[in-house]
C-alpha cells in the first residue's frame, strides 16, 4: 500500500496520540531548542547511571557509553547531525550497539517497559535500516535529524512519540508488517514527506 502525502502533519488511523509524550516535550522544549557546543568526543562518565538531555542538540561526534549508565532518556542525541561513532563498554548489561543503533535490552516508556527499543543511531547515511529485532523506537529517536528516508523492521511492532519530529529532510518512510502504532505527532514539522509506504498485511 502507497500512501502519498499532500501535507506533513496528515493522519493515519492507527496512530494514537501520546499526552503524556506532548507533556515532556513541552516540559523539556528548553534544553532542546537550541543549539549547544560540546567537545567532539564524550565520554559519559563512570558514574553516572541515567543519561538524559544533556548531548541533544549538540555538534559531538563520537560518543562512548560506560558499564555504569542503566537507562537512556528518549531525545537523547536528538538533533546530533554530526555523531558518527557510538561505542558501548561490553561490560554494560543493557545496551549494545548493531548496525549503528544503540539498542536497549529494557528500555521504561510513561505506561511500561518494553524490550529491544532503539534509543540512539549514528549518521553513517541519511537513508536508515532499522534492524531486525528491534521492537520499539524510543522517543524522538530521529527528531531534529538530517535523515531523508527510513526503512522500519517488520520486528518493529510500537512507537514513542514525536520520532520524526522536524525531520525537515525526510521524504519517504517504509513501514514494516509488524507495526502496530505510531505515537504522538511523529510527522510534526516534516516539511518535504512525500510517501509513506506501509505493508498490506
Amino acid at each position: 500500500l502507497l500512501i502519498l502525502c499532500i501535507m506533513a502533519n496528515f493522519k493515519i488511523p492507527f496512530f494514537q496520540k501520546n499526552d503524556k509524550v506532548v507533556e515532556e516535550k513541552n516540559n523539556t522544549e528548553s534544553s532542546t531548542s537550541n543549539f549547544k557546543t560540546y567537545p567532539k568526543e564524550v565520554v559519559i562518565p563512570e558514574n553516572m547511571t541515567y543519561l538524559g538531555y544533556e548531548y541533544s542538540r549538540t555538534n559531538i561526534e563520537k560518543v562512548f557509553i560506560h558499564a555504569s549508565v542503566d537507562s537512556i532518556q528518549g531525545y537523547a542525541f536528538a538533533g546530533c547531525n554530526s555523531l558518527k561513532k557510538i561505542e558501548v563498554d561490553p561490560a554494560n548489561p543493557n545496551f549494545w550497539v548493531k548496525d549503528d543503533f544503540v539498542i536497549a535490552k529494557n528500555y521504561k516508556t510513561y505506561t511500561k517497559e518494553v524490550s529491544n527499543a532503539a534509543v540512539a543511531f549514528v549518521k553513517h547515511t541519511k537513508d536508515l535500516v532499522i534492524p531486525e529485532g528491534v521492537e520499539y523506537i524510543g522517543e524522538g529517536l530521529f527528531s531534529y535529524s538530517d535523515i531523508t528516508s527510513v526503512t522500519i523492521a517488520n520486528s518493529v511492532i510500537d512507537t514513542g512519540g514525536e520520532i520524526f519530529l522536524n525531520c525537515h529532510n525526510l521524504e519517504t518512510i517504509i513501514i514494516g508488517d509488524g507495526l502496530k502504532n505510531i505515537n504522538s505527532w511523529c510527522f510534526k514539522g516534516c516539511d518535504n514527506l512525500k510517501e509513506i509506504k506501509v505493508s498490506p498485511n
